[in-house]
């Protein structure tokens, strides 16, 4: 059986993550708003999961989010310790701009800059641009 990838955009603020879930052909699965704590981690992986598995046994999903201010923090840790599955990256914004320029998107909405790094992620992952997330020791 074939490991199907996922490519999962986070914008995070200060008290919600916007969410954008996507394939390798960038067709958006999901999309969703929610709390920046740990309860919203949950329903947020709960939704993302359930997509997934829907659409294939076997996959992976790499979630990608900017390392802003101090905001993404928690999610990101979360994601490493007890999301199985799933591979997180934390992305320089100033490279997810010149992204999005790339790609030629003018507005700056929050699920819009959750769309563009998840497609910034699939590039990303798929020329080795980025490497994974780990905790620092």
């Amino acid at each position: 059986m074939k490991m199907v990838r996922f490519f999962l955009g986070l914008d995070v603020g200060k008290s919600e993550i916007v969410a954008t879930l996507m394939d390798d052909e960038e067709k958006e699965l999901f999309r969703g708003s929610f709390k920046n704590q740990l309860a919203g981690f949950r329903e947020m992986m709960k939704a993302v999961t359930g997509v997934t598995l829907n659409l294939a046994k076997e996959y992976q999903i790499y979630a990608g989010m900017e390392a802003t201010g101090t905001y993404y923090l928690k999610l990101v840790k979360f994601l490493y310790k007890k999301v199985d599955g799933v591979t997180p990256y934390v992305i320089n914004p100033n490279k997810v701009k010149k992204y999005m320029e790339y790609r030629g998107s003018r507005t700056k909405t929050d699920l819009q800059d959750s769309r563009i790094i998840a497609m910034c992620i699939r590039d990303g992952v798929e020329n080795g641009l980025f490497r994974p997330w780990f905790p620092s020791r």
